[in-house]
């Protein structure tokens, strides 16, 4: 199907968990981030898929952690993120504002194209520590969030849904939840 294998990047804020989600997607221990930093170069990583093919996934810098490195990071973005066929942005499901993930939606994802917005899939990480505050955890028997835990899921998603609209077309549907620590074996 692809001469060249399909390149991903995984994007977002510094520590809302884009190796983790490599990790678990692939099932992989590729621990290229510095624990008390993060990552902070782009790592490429070609994964083997069924039927022959492979994937070439980038793994890059989180943004808005340090003004002075975010210099050097979004020039990483503006010169990587155009060669790519996907762009998986990644949200934490905590965060109550998402003020920093639309400024670098905004300013730094959207101006590397004219069509990267076609190639963005929005992605909701730690979706299994919401509700905490309500004493609410996830149900480890199953793997899922508990009905209350869903409820809330789905109010946030149309948190994001209207905060985002602005910016990128989003549609609720299609914004992928998930917990890159709770692996489904």
């Amino acid at each position: 199907i692809f001469d060249t294998p399909p390149t991903v990047a995984i994007i977002g804020k510094a520590g809302v968990g884009k190796t983790s989600t490599i990790n678990n997607l692939f099932d992989a221990d590729e621990y290229v981030s510095d624990i008390s930093r993060g990552t902070i170069q782009a790592v490429v990583k070609r994964f083997p898929l069924k039927g022959g093919l492979s994937l070439d996934v980038y793994d890059m810098p989180g943004l808005g952690d340090d003004r002075k490195k975010d210099k050097e990071f979004e020039a990483m973005y503006r010169e990587i993120l155009p060669q790519c066929d996907i762009i998986i942005y990644i949200l934490e499901a905590l965060d109550g504002s998402f003020a920093e993930d639309i400024k670098i939606l905004k300013e730094v994802v959207l101006p590397c194209s004219k069509e990267i917005s076609k190639k963005i899939i929005i992605a909701m990480n730690k979706v299994d520590m919401i509700g905490v505050n309500e004493g609410l955890s996830w149900d480890i028997r199953i793997n899922r969030p508990t009905s209350r835990q869903k409820e809330l899921i789905d109010k946030k998603l149309d948190d994001i849904v209207k905060r985002f609209t602005n910016v990128l077309p989003v549609d609720k549907k299609r914004i992928i939840c998930y917990s890159a620590i709770k692996r489904n074996k």
